[in-house]
């Protein structure tokens, strides 16, 4: 089992297809190993199982590496952010590194002006508010894929696009029939 960051336990368990699995619960600040080691780490800001693996930059919060394990074969061809630059990286760091998975989250902020109006229309007053982001990256032990979680608190939520630069272009495939018989006479 491993503690999350904010106290709660995730654990494994291995079900069947079609079948169950008992679990029972015990009290206890104790955390359970898991039967096999999974594969994962996390140092120097990196995340890696077996499959994937990805380092976050902990001054821009930006995914500065994204590689296939197997492989190492590096996806990203520059940095992936998922803010603009009118955002403010407040912190960006691990905060879950333990057997099952990795989340790093990375917090930031912006002022907001919001201005209030007249019935006329003439602006009355303006104020200045602020705006938070809180992004978390998941990574599972034995995924081959991370998940991506963002949430803005803001009076008006402008839409978030997170474009991934990726290095290598769609591959094409050459697509034959080595086993088909032509009509034409040989």
């Amino acid at each position: 089992s491993q503690a999350t960051w904010d106290g709660a336990r995730v654990f494994r368990v291995d079900v069947p297809a079609f079948g169950y699995e008992v679990v029972h619960g015990v009290r206890g600040d104790e955390l359970v190993a898991p039967r096999k080691p999974t594969g994962l780490v996390v140092a120097d800001g990196t995340a890696r199982n077996a499959k994937l693996g990805f380092t976050l930059d902990r001054d821009t919060g930006a995914l500065t590496s994204l590689t296939s394990e197997p492989d190492a074969l590096e996806m990203l061809s520059q940095p992936l952010t998922f803010l603009d630059a009118s955002w403010t990286v407040r912190s960006a760091s691990f905060v879950e590194s333990g057997p099952l998975r990795a989340v790093a989250r990375v917090t930031a902020e912006r002022a907001a002006r919001d201005r209030a109006t007249n019935t006329d229309g003439a602006a009355a007053s303006e104020s200045a508010s602020t705006e938070t982001a809180s992004i978390e990256i998941v990574l599972e032990a034995d995924a081959n894929r991370i998940e991506v979680t963002c949430r803005v608190r803001a009076r008006s939520v402008p839409p978030i696009v997170a474009r991934v630069p990726m290095r290598h272009a769609i591959a094409r495939a050459l697509v034959g029939v080595p086993f088909a018989s032509s009509m034409a006479a040989p």
